[in-house]
């Protein structure tokens, strides 16, 4: 749940502080910002969403006591989706 919410909390910045923020620079102090803050911030973002699709196979059996969950119950169900959507909205 950390890492989730680090690499949320990150876009979330971005998005709404560093957008806002940077239209009221000059042009040339924008482009020179963002130059040297991207590749710190992408590095992150990228630690971030790695570490959280990845602690949730840990997160997942866990939960089910190390067991895989049967696919026909709800809860299963539930998982092998979340699982399915985490992966693609990864890649």
């Amino acid at each position: 749940m950390l890492f989730a919410v680090g690499w949320i909390g990150g876009a979330l910045l971005m998005e709404f502080a560093l957008k806002l923020s940077l239209k009221g620079m000059a042009p040339e102090t924008s482009i020179e910002f963002m130059g040297r803050f991207l590749p710190k911030a992408g590095a992150f973002m990228g630690l971030f969403s790695t570490l959280t699709v990845s602690m949730g196979p840990i997160l997942m059996f866990i939960i089910t006591g190390g067991k895989l969950p049967d696919y026909h119950s709800e809860w299963g169900e539930l998982i092998y989706i979340g699982a399915f959507l985490a992966v693609i909205s990864y890649i």
